[in-house]
């Protein structure tokens, strides 16, 4: 489970921790979502590699986001007939803790958002080629 990318929300009561958004027990609440790395505090060594699910037409795919040679938090998802993809692997300041019920990820920490380097080429790949970065999240075929 650490070395997925992970799509979560802000806890509805506990601002500090994180959910996945199906994990929220209020039908109606809804809070903005990003794209987290998990570990156990802010200063684990990040992996070289993490499993990125996405929809590419009407399947779920799970694709590898690799470090960037030479760097320490750019990553990037290369997929035939799309694109390349770069994110950067943000320290979030005040880590917070995973509160859901997933087993695999309890005592971890949401340590680093990703960020897209170039958001328009995300749009792009979304409108031309039914293509979209989705994240772990306990929905998601294993």
């Amino acid at each position: 489970m650490k070395n997925l990318v992970h799509y979560l929300v802000r806890h509805p009561e506990e601002l500090s921790g994180y959910i996945y958004p199906t994990e929220s027990v209020y039908q109606n609440y809804t809070s903005f979502g990003a794209f987290y790395l998990v570990g156990v505090s802010s200063d684990a060594e990040l992996a070289d590699g993490y499993i990125f699910h996405a929809v590419y037409g009407d399947e779920v795919i799970p694709v590898m986001l690799e470090r960037v040679r030479g760097t320490l938090a750019i990553f990037q998802v290369a997929i035939r007939d799309v694109g390349t993809f770069q994110f950067r692997a943000n320290k979030i300041r005040n880590p917070g803790k995973y509160l859901g019920a997933e087993m695999g990820l309890k005592d971890l920490s949401a340590i680093r958002q990703l960020k897209p380097r170039a958001p328009t080429a995300l749009d792009s790949a979304a409108r031309e080629h039914n293509f979209y970065f989705i994240g772990h999240s306990p929905r998601v075929p294993r």
